[in-house]
């Protein structure tokens, strides 16, 4: 089984790696359909030079001539082979895409801009730094601000990267466990959800196997935003719990504008990918009926 084969939990593999893996099967599939592609069609262009070498064969006492009937046949692998082939390829080719690029980079790009968060949060501690020493100058008891903000603001600048990277490691932990929850539970509903309506889901099941997996890395992809924000999360929250008041300069708000970016540019070529009617709308039926 698919799942079984690229989702497994055993072994040193983790949950990202696994991700990895499947984008990289789909992709391999894609090359696979490509290839095939290419050698049917040269086959039978090969063919069909040959049909016009020959020019006429005989058949039943009558000459007849080949060309014709090499086009009928080319036309006919055409339409019910090729043009499937390609559709499926490209079905392959936005998956892999998203399950070989998008959702492995996830981790990286987040914590990246957490990286960035905190540069910035440097860059505002030396520039506040001789404000910090002049507030040492000040009278006692008067209604200007305390230094003890500076030392607030040094201390979440030692404690967030090391929380980040905690926050990291315990991501990383919890993400094999979850993942792999999250694909036994999707998979076993898809099979249930199939097996309720009969033999016509059983039917239904192999054409909808696409859109199942679709529906599947819609899924994974809050859950990952979610496991792999812990390097933004975890110093924030921390900090609010000690009453530091100092905030991050920017770095979270830019992790979800991230999300929101990241996520319409994934969903686009794999919505894409829906059969849509000539009027633009998404319907149950099949791509090629725009064609004819």
């Amino acid at each position: 089984e698919f799942r079984r084969v690229l989702f497994r939990s055993d072994g040193d593999v983790d949950a990202i790696a696994r991700i990895k893996t499947t984008g990289d099967v789909l992709a391999l599939l894609q090359s696979t359909g490509f290839a095939a592609d290419r050698l049917i069609h040269t086959s039978l262009s090969g063919l069909k030079a040959a049909a016009a070498a020959v020019g006429s064969v005989s058949f039943m006492g009558n000459k007849v001539d080949a060309t014709p009937l090499a086009d009928t046949f080319l036309n006919w692998v055409i339409y019910n082979f090729l043009t499937p082939l390609a559709e499926v390829t490209t079905w392959l080719g936005r998956l892999a895409f998203y399950f070989g690029v998008f959702l492995p980079s996830l981790p990286y790009t987040i914590f990246m801009v957490t990286v960035v968060g905190w540069v910035l949060g440097v860059i505002q501690t030396v520039i506040a730094a001789p404000l910090w020493a002049i507030m040492h100058m000040r009278p006692s008891q008067t209604f200007v601000g305390s230094e003890a903000q500076g030392y607030l603001l040094l201390m979440a600048l030692f404690v967030r990267p090391a929380l980040a990277v905690i926050g990291l490691f315990a991501a990383t932990l919890v993400a094999d466990p979850l993942v792999d929850y999250i694909a036994k539970a999707f998979f076993a509903m898809r099979g249930d959800v199939a097996a309720s309506t009969g033999w016509v889901g059983v039917l239904a099941q192999f054409t909808q196997f696409f859109w199942w997996f679709i529906a599947f890395g819609g899924l994974l992809l809050p859950v990952l935003f979610m496991i792999y924000g812990l390097p933004q999360v975890l110093p924030d929250r921390v900090l609010a719990w000690l009453n530091v008041g100092v905030h991050d300069l920017g770095a979270t708000s830019a992790s979800s504008e991230m999300r929101s970016n990241l996520s319409s540019q994934a969903r686009s070529p794999l919505v894409q990918g829906f059969p849509k009617e000539k009027d633009g709308g998404s319907s149950g039926g099949s791509p090629r009926s725009e064609e004819h």
